[in-house]
């Protein structure tokens, strides 16, 4: 996952000369990366989700085994949960947010990597 984060940042940074302010930018992305531990759990059953964040104890939880891409997207969704949260949105897991945060990763993501799975 490491690798990912890796290649999402390169990206991130190839595409900050956009002129729109980003909801996740490559500082955003560089200073959570550096003050969270990011875990990848085995979960041993179907569940309905693939990220959790826990911001007070500085964790990001994406699932070990879903494919890359979910990952990816699922990275790329916890990432801006907490870049809103270190900007002062309280940030509930209500649907609202979590629409906002699915709907932005997915852009970011398309931007990142195009209509790869």
């Amino acid at each position: 996952m490491k690798v990912v984060i890796l290649v999402m940042l390169a990206a991130l940074a190839a595409s900050s000369t956009q002129t729109t302010p980003s909801v996740l930018t490559l500082r955003d992305a560089i200073e959570i990366v550096a003050d969270y531990e990011i875990l990848h759990p085995q979960v041993p059953y179907q569940t309905n989700w693939y990220g959790m964040t826990e911001p007070d104890m500085k964790q990001i939880f994406i699932i070990k085994n879903a494919d890359l891409a979910i990952r990816r997207r699922t990275a790329i969704h916890e990432l801006i949960h907490v870049a809103r949260h270190n900007r002062g949105y309280v940030v509930t897991g209500s649907p609202e947010e979590e629409a906002y945060a699915v709907q932005q990763a997915d852009v970011l993501y398309r931007a990142l990597f195009g209509g790869e799975q």
